[in-house]
Formats: C-alpha cells, structure tokens, sequence
C-alpha cells in the first residue's frame, strides 16, 4: 500500500467516472445524479464554460463529502484508493485560512 495520497482534481475525476467507487463509497452516489443531471441541464455559455463549472462542482462537493464521512466511510475510501492516509485541502472559514487535513 502507497503511504500517504494527496486528493487533488485527478483523484476526484477518476473516482468519480470509475462505477466500482460507488459501490465501495455509497455516500458518494450523490455525485453521480449530480454529474448526470448537469451534463444533461446546458446552461448559458460556451461547452468548455459549462464543463469547468460542472467539474468545479463536482471537485468541491467531493471535497466536502470527504469531511463528513463517517470512521467506516473513511476506512472505505482509504481501500478503495488502496492508501493508508488521505490528505486533503480545507478551508477554515472562521480563521480564513487553508488548512491541509490528513484522514
């Protein structure tokens, strides 16, 4: 097993096209009826505009996903990325300060 993986857009992007992940990780099902709902809704603008807000999105539901899962939750997402720690970008709104926490 790798020891540490920082989650950034390239983890979050292959998480969420691969199938498997919402099996393992069924508190993320909510992307997945998100994504389609998305794509499938254009909005006002060009195709890349309504892709990066899409994505954008999804980076940032995902990151928030991340915080409120459970110790079982944490335990599925550290096997199915196959790591023993997660470490991720946060921001503290009260200090208005990036922190990096590490699950």
């Amino acid at each position: 097993m790798a020891e540490t993986l920082e989650i950034g857009p390239t983890e979050i992007n292959k998480a969420v096209s691969d199938a498997n992940f919402y099996v393992m990780v069924p508190e993320f099902s909510t992307l997945r009826v998100k994504m389609e709902t998305m794509k499938g809704n254009p909005k006002k603008g060009c195709t890349p505009c309504r892709m990066r807000h899409v994505i954008n999105s999804i980076n940032a539901d995902f990151m928030h996903l991340i915080s409120t899962l459970s110790d079982d939750g944490k335990a599925r997402l550290k096997k199915y990325y196959g790591v023993d720690k997660i470490r991720y970008n946060k921001i503290d709104r009260v200090a208005r300060k990036l922190m990096t926490v590490t699950i």
